[in-house]
């Protein structure tokens, strides 16, 4: 597509890239290293890190196509900033949602997920314009087909459990009127459409549609998506290696972006105008040759010059 680029934006590379957020006040995008146990801020423009909190790495074996894993202690899922206070961030560890001051390196408990066995983590997280946390619970992969796991949103320390029978949760959107929420099941490829009630925090399962089933449409496993101005969703393909946009109302396939790497995890709107789509990616689970083959892959890559696209500014925590 003529003016579309694909590029690199950074100089690290993730074991699995995950969580990005841009971060307004800064210009620089908020984003977690989820298997190596680490939080940083991204500058763009010179494809540094401008700084990074460690959290201590996890021991994993992953097979990138879920038929094997084992996660332990040490898994950094999403970080989100704290609203009106620029240095602070909430944060998944395993299955807790810690408060941490970037700067004083300081952390708070804010939650503790009920654990079904010592895999029990959390996994993708969005917050609604109400400042809830909206996050996943799963476990590792060889036990995915159990269906037991659910999506939970924290208020004010309070936990809520609301989807349940769910093998893999990742990416969590709302339309621009917060009428509709969107969630991803994985294992499956299923991208689901809920009718939401911002102002309870609930969701009406009675109305719950299926609008995208990526094994039907051979585009490998959904992970994280985004939304953009015009309520079109965004869905990073992992095991694909690319990202697609989607018409929720119609689940037509509108665009598709290839991405130089296989394993693709997540996404988000950045930038000054948020015209800019920010790709993490990761590497862990790719083989020898795989690997040689992707030397960029687990960068994080900014797609530019996307037609009539823009984003929004992304919600925050609020306590």
């Amino acid at each position: 597509m003529p003016g579309l680029r694909v590029r690199v934006a950074s100089k690290r590379r993730c074991q699995i890239g995950e969580g990005p957020h841009w971060d307004e006040k800064a210009q620089a995008l908020l984003y977690v290293d989820c298997y190596a146990g680490c939080v940083s801020r991204l500058d763009p423009e010179t494809h540094e890190d401008i700084d990074t909190i460690h959290f201590g790495e996890s021991h994993c074996v992953i097979a990138h196509n879920f038929g094997a894993a084992l996660w332990y202690k040490g898994t950094i899922p999403f970080a989100i900033p704290l609203a009106n206070h620029h240095h602070k961030i909430v944060i998944g560890h395993n299955h807790y949602v810690k408060l941490t001051d970037m700067k004083k390196r300081h952390e708070e408990l804010i939650a503790m997920v009920e654990t079904e066995n010592a895999g029990t983590r959390l996994n993708d997280a969005k917050c609604d314009a109400a400042g809830r946390l909206w996050t996943g619970k799963s476990t590792a992969c060889s036990q995915l087909t159990l269906r037991v796991f659910c999506i939970l949103s924290i208020e004010k320390k309070h936990i809520r459990k609301h989807i349940e029978r769910i093998t893999l949760p990742n990416g969590i959107a709302w339309t621009a009127d917060n009428k509709k929420m969107f969630f991803v099941d994985s294992v499956p490829g299923k991208l689901y459409v809920y009718d939401f009630d911002l102002a309870k925090g609930d969701i009406s399962e009675f109305n719950a549609k299926i609008i995208l089933n990526t094994a039907a449409e051979d585009l490998a496993f959904p992970d994280g998506i985004t939304i953009d101005q015009t309520d079109k969703l965004w869905v990073a393909c992992y095991n694909g290696g690319h990202v697609v946009k989607i018409d929720p109302v119609t689940g037509a396939l509108v665009q598709k972006v290839k991405i130089p790497t296989q394993l693709v995890t997540s996404l988000c709107f950045g930038g000054p105008r948020y015209e800019d789509l920010f790709v993490t990616t990761g590497f862990i689970g790719l083989s020898r040759d795989q690997l040689q083959s992707q030397p960029d892959a687990g960068a994080i890559f900014k797609i530019s010059g996307i037609p009539g696209t823009k984003g929004l500014p992304p919600n925050c925590f609020a306590m």
